[in-house]
């Protein structure tokens, strides 16, 4: 048996490379190709494993391992800033959404356990798809990020009663600790895919296809609705929805168990595998066009008052100050420019997405207020026709490019610094307008450089000479992407070694009362 184990295992791992290079060549996300690896390797594809039992209980706790892995990365108080989307909006989320699936498999005749077992299956969402995209987009950090993996932190909690409840609602009891087994986790996608019957797929492709397309549209408006009531503005709202819209991983454990306890029939499992195959297969492309579905959405003009969310923008006197400098974010680089231009005198204003935040701040008399600076209004209320500076260090990579391109339309003058963490984006954040465009794996570069000249007792003015260099050419010495810009509005960028400084004039300066010629 443990050769044959073995033999499965080096099978799918062959399988797995040549069908994730196919798809990495024709730009298909991992998790269907994981998926189809399955497909094919399984007893309804080319029947390549024969160990499916053990696969199986490979696949089953690797789901617990992921839970885990999860847990050693976010600790205690990244929980406790949160839980107001983990308990509010994440029950919610599955309340709303079992008790939709609940009355509509009722409406279809369906008997009463297995319709709120059912309930139980649609109601959770895939934390494993959802974090894998979430972290390959760098948006865990973002404010939708952060809400939806609030909502699957609280699913993963409740499907432990769920588990417990199973065999209550056959009529049964048993040794409940079994439903959980100790084993690996990098197998679940392939198995799921070994399970499907693909033949059960093809015979009603436009029946399973329809299930499909309901349960991600019911789950997605479902878990907006629950995360209204945190009071984030509606581009996250719907964000978040769409992350939301597949079914679970930890769905198909249960729907094992239901199987075992005579909850659900053969054929509704097949059913339920190929539509839960389908949304997850569906998952990466559906939240690669919600950015763009989001956008689209807010400009209906029925929206106004949700495109900032449910706590309206109050006037603040602080922000009808001109040559004002604007802040979008209030993270540990926001607020560190809000101490820095305080100090300095400079008038800012702040906009941010968390109303707890707001709410706070505001208390301790910062010029804060709440909004959605992907929106042309909220960008208008804080007087950008007037500001000077804009500068965005927010953790959105899809929104920090609307809002450069909507601040640079907005006002041709202002001067737009916006913070990126990768290469890639420096580019279009260029040509969308930004006149700097700070990415933070080049400035960790920069410091971590410095220190070694400093190590090597290099002079001060060299080591600042050095930083100066670095910067003025827009971190050429570390990137490749080209510096030619397409226009020359930002006469610095078609420039690289034209700089514009300021210099204070003393008083009894020999400069003063002349030209600069």
């Amino acid at each position: 048996m443990q050769a044959i184990l073995l033999n499965d295992v080096l099978t799918i791992f062959g399988l797995s490379v040549a069908v994730l290079y196919i798809c990495h060549r024709v730009r298909v996300p991992t998790v269907v190709g994981f998926l189809l690896t399955g497909l094919l390797a399984g007893p309804h594809g080319l029947g390549l494993v024969k160990a499916l039992n053990a696969l199986e209980i490979l696949a089953e706790v690797g789901v617990v391992l992921l839970l885990f892995i999860i847990g050693l990365e976010f600790s205690l108080r990244n929980l406790w800033k949160i839980r107001k989307l983990v308990f509010v909006a994440g029950f919610s989320q599955v309340l709303l959404t079992f008790a939709a699936t609940l009355i509509i498999v009722r409406a279809l005749g369906r008997p009463a356990a297995e319709a709120v077992f059912i309930g139980f299956l649609v109601s959770l969402s895939s934390t494993a798809i959802v974090m894998k995209i979430l972290q390959e987009k760098a948006e865990v950090e973002s404010p939708h990020g952060q809400a939806t993996l609030g909502i699957l932190i609280f699913q993963d909690i409740i499907v432990v009663p769920m588990m417990l409840f199973t065999p209550l609602l056959a009529g049964t009891t048993g040794n409940l600790s079994e439903a959980f087994r100790d084993v690996f986790t990098s197998f679940f996608f392939v198995s799921v895919g070994m399970l499907l019957d693909l033949n059960f797929l093809l015979k009603q492709p436009e029946y399973i296809g329809l299930i499909a397309v309901g349960i991600l549209l019911l789950k997605t408006c479902i878990a907006g609705l629950a995360v209204t009531f945190t009071g984030l503005p509606l581009r996250t709202v719907v964000l978040i929805g769409v992350a939301l819209s597949q079914v679970d991983e930890f769905s198909f454990i249960l729907s094992r168990a239901g199987v075992e306890y005579g909850l659900l029939t053969p054929t509704l499992y097949q059913m339920f595998l190929a539509v839960s195959v389908l949304t997850m297969a569906a998952t990466p492309f559906v939240m690669a066009v919600a950015p763009s579905f989001a956008d689209t959405f807010l400009r209906l003009p029925f929206l106004r008052r949700l495109k900032r969310g449910s706590y309206p923008l109050k006037d603040d006197s602080r922000a009808h100050e001109k040559d004002h400098l604007i802040i979008i974010g209030f993270g540990i680089n926001g607020r560190n420019l809000a101490r820095a231009a305080r100090v300095s005198g400079i008038p800012y204003v702040i906009v941010e997405m968390n109303p707890q935040a707001v709410r706070e701040e505001k208390a301790k008399g910062e010029p804060i207020y709440y909004g959605d600076a992907t929106q042309e209004a909220v960008l208008k209320h804080a007087r950008i026709k007037e500001a000077r500076v804009v500068v965005s260090v927010i953790n959105d990579p899809t929104a920090t490019r609307r809002i450069t391109e909507l601040a640079r339309r907005l006002n041709r003058k202002v001067h737009i610094i916006v913070r990126t963490r990768f290469l890639r984006e420096m580019g279009a954040l260029y040509d969308l307008g930004a006149n700097e465009v700070i990415p933070e794996e080049f400035e960790t570069s920069v410091e971590i450089f410095t220190r070694v000249l400093g190590k090597y007792l290099q002079p001060k003015e060299e080591i600042e000479k050095f930083i100066h260099e670095v910067r003025s050419e827009n971190y050429g010495m570390f990137r490749t992407i080209s510096r030619e810009a397409s226009s020359c509005m930002n006469i610095t960028h078609c420039l690289p070694d034209f700089e514009i400084v300021s210099l204070r004039v003393g008083k009894k300066s020999a400069m003063l009362g002349k030209t600069l010629a």
